[in-house]
């Protein structure tokens, strides 16, 4: 049997039962055609997960009781945050359903010279909202026990400027780049920054050399935006997270 695994934006208290939202109601009732006891799992993104089971449907309404704190251990110790350039349409909804899967802590938009994807400035909430669903449900599906930050779109001086703390920032290159593996010493945390399809100028990679990012390269193949964020990082969690190929 399947156990929902349920993000909710409220805290959760042992013993205390709580209404979901009309979205998550509805799957439930609607699409997985559930029925009071069923068993969930509930996270409130703190990093802590919780055992609990439907303990009312009412109309279109669920509500849900957490009766034991679990002991999971779900999130990477790698905190990454990707640093990806603002790219069209569906292309920027898969980067944060999959870095979201993949146990991304932090995800910030950046708006580079060739980026081919402007926001205007009052339709940046609505975007942030969009995004976050797709990152909720991708937590969920992942059963994550928090969900990544994201953040508004930033310019790449900016990031320079107000992310100095986030470990080292890796940025993927196609030619004069090292490999991940010769990073030192070992991160617990890093910042990957990804160019759009048309790359970064050499006028930021100047930019990037003079504040010491380490330019990474990944292969001799050039990759698509989208395919270069997740292979970087599962690269970097094979590495230095929680990926492995096989037994441990």
């Amino acid at each position: 049997m399947r156990i929902p695994h349920i993000y909710c934006n409220t805290s959760i208290e042992l013993g205390l039962s709580f209404t979901l939202d009309w979205a998550k109601s509805h799957h439930l009732i609607n699409v997985l055609r559930l029925q009071s006891e069923h068993p969930v799992t509930l996270f409130c993104n703190n990093g802590a997960a919780y055992q609990g089971y439907i303990a009312q449907i009412k109309r279109d309404q669920v509500s849900v009781l957490a009766t034991k704190k679990l002991d999971l251990h779900q999130e990477s110790p790698l905190s990454i945050t990707l640093c990806q350039s603002l790219c069209k349409g569906e292309k920027m909804d898969w980067v944060v359903q999959k870095a979201t899967e993949l146990g991304v802590t932090k995800i910030i938009p950046i708006i580079t010279e060739r980026c081919d994807m402007r926001i205007p400035h009052q339709k940046i909430a609505k975007k942030l909202a969009h995004w976050q669903s797709i990152a909720i449900s991708a937590a969920e599906q992942s059963r994550r026990q928090a969900l990544p930050h994201i953040n508004a779109p930033l310019s790449l001086t900016d990031l320079l400027e107000y992310h100095k703390e986030s470990g080292p920032l890796l940025v993927m290159t196609l030619t004069g780049g090292s490999s991940l593996t010769s990073i030192e010493p070992r991160p617990s945390q890093c910042q990957i920054l990804i160019g759009p399809e048309g790359g970064l100028s050499e006028a930021e990679y100047q930019l990037l050399t003079e504040t010491q990012a380490n330019l990474v390269q990944l292969g001799p193949r050039i990759l698509r935006t989208e395919t270069a964020a997740i292979t970087t990082i599962s690269l970097c969690q094979m590495i230095w997270g929680d990926l492995h190929p096989g037994d441990n």
